[in-house]
């Protein structure tokens, strides 16, 4: 009984891959957006035609900007971008600060409405009294995005398929071998919604990479007392010392070895 629901199953799997590329979905697509439009025709011949096709203003860009430049004083400037980055919507995902000598650097990471991405930025670059690095890329995921919703409908048109053959069941068998289909379609979805929503997110929100710099004086140690460079000069003497010593017994070995040949040579003279 139980290969024979499995062989349904998989009578099933086959005649819903038929009918997703004879047939578009039902009168429901006419009120979807234009991506999820392109995507019910994914397994049409021309549904890469009607991706690359769609506007501009429907199409799925991940927008993200990489910035350095230096600045007046860092703690002041760190606190009007924080404020900033609220102000347009948006947040301080994380913050690091580094100081190497006279060079104090924070690198922010910001996330910000993609919509004002190029307003963010030009109230961003009024905190800078020399720009280094301003780089900003974009990236169109409009195929991937209706790519990862197609395969989510179709899987979901699968998954109530399974759910009517669980129904039909007439014992435990059959019971348990629907519900393992029914799991590992749930599992698939699942991950093809995380997917979807990273996408989602990734393109509503930009990613701006911040590195503001100061220049401060570089902090020079005072010259110890002449009694403090004795003491310290006769400690390292003695370490010299102790390290020459140890260094010649690297030597005692060819010493040896020197000194036995030494001894063979004048032997076999006297013979």
């Amino acid at each position: 009984m139980n290969v024979r629901l499995l062989i349904i199953c998989t009578i099933f799997g086959l005649s819903l891959g038929c009918q997703s590329k004879q047939s578009p979905e039902p009168a429901a697509e006419s009120a979807a957006s234009p991506v999820q439009q392109a995507a019910s025709l994914k397994a049409n011949p021309d549904a890469k035609l009607a991706v690359e096709t769609l506007p501009l203003a429907d199409r799925k860009i991940i927008r993200n900007a990489t910035l350095r430049f230096r600045v007046e004083k860092l703690s002041e400037s760190e606190t009007r971008i924080t404020k900033l980055a609220t102000q347009f919507g948006g947040m301080i995902s994380s913050s690091q600060e580094n100081r190497t000598g006279g060079l104090f650097e924070i690198a922010l990471t910001i996330r910000v409405p993609s919509a004002r991405l190029d307003e963010f930025l030009g109230a961003l670059l009024k905190e800078s009294i020399y720009t280094d690095t301003k780089t900003i890329s974009a990236e169109d995921v409009t195929r991937q995005y209706a790519d990862t919703d197609a395969r989510i409908r179709v899987k979901k048109a699968t998954e109530a398929r399974y759910l009517q053959l669980l129904q039909k069941a007439r014992n435990v068998e059959e019971v348990m071998a629907v519900e393992a289909q029914l799991g590992q379609m749930r599992e698939n979805i699942e991950a093809q919604e995380a997917v979807l929503r990273t996408l989602k997110n990734d393109v509503a929100l930009s990613t701006v990479m911040l590195t503001m710099y100061e220049r401060g004086e570089s902090v020079n140690e005072p010259d110890a007392p002449f009694y403090v460079q004795a003491a310290q000069n006769f400690r390292d003497g003695f370490s010299f010392l102790g390290q020459f010593i140890v260094g010649a017994f690297y030597f005692v070995p060819l010493l040896l070895i020197a000194a036995a040949l030494w001894w063979t040579i004048r032997w076999w003279r006297r013979r």
